[in-house]
């Protein structure tokens, strides 16, 4: 296996990948606070991992971090696959993903016009009193 870096939480030893001690920990910190429905950014300063969104988001996807032929596990297969839900739930929530939940996707009941305002006052409650005036539920045409 060619690799180009060690994840962080691991630490080689005589060609071993071993946990680090501290950094592992750090690691399953910053999936528990994830978890437990902090940001990402906050589940990392939690953690006292000093990095930024981009390495952090990187070590929720790690699949190393579940352990594999070099890799120890750190944390268990179950918290992982958690972790990527929250993941794209929130993405899609905040609409990064091109999509939107369905429940953001529905249309108003009632779709509203309004005519042009010829009108001006001076009083802005009068103005907009008249400006409100002026809409109209499309069915109502």
């Amino acid at each position: 296996m060619k690799m180009t870096h060690i994840p962080y939480g691991y630490i080689i030893k005589n060609g071993v990948a071993e946990i680090d001690p501290e950094k592992g920990e750090q690691i399953k910190k910053l999936f528990a606070e994830y978890l437990g429905g902090k940001s990402i950014a906050k589940a990392g300063k939690s953690a006292g991992i000093p990095k930024k969104h981009p390495s952090l988001n990187n070590y929720l996807s790690n699949k190393h971090y579940i352990g594999d032929a070099f890799f120890p596990a750190i944390i268990d297969e179950e918290t992982f696959e958690k972790a990527q839900m929250r993941k794209k739930y929130r993405a899609l929530v905040m609409g990064r993903t091109g999509e939107r939940p369905e429940r953001i996707k529905k249309r108003a009941a009632v779709e509203f016009d309004m005519k042009k305002a010829n009108r001006h006052y001076d009083d802005p409650f009068e103005q907009a009193e008249y400006t409100y005036s002026r809409i109209r539920s499309k069915d109502e045409r």
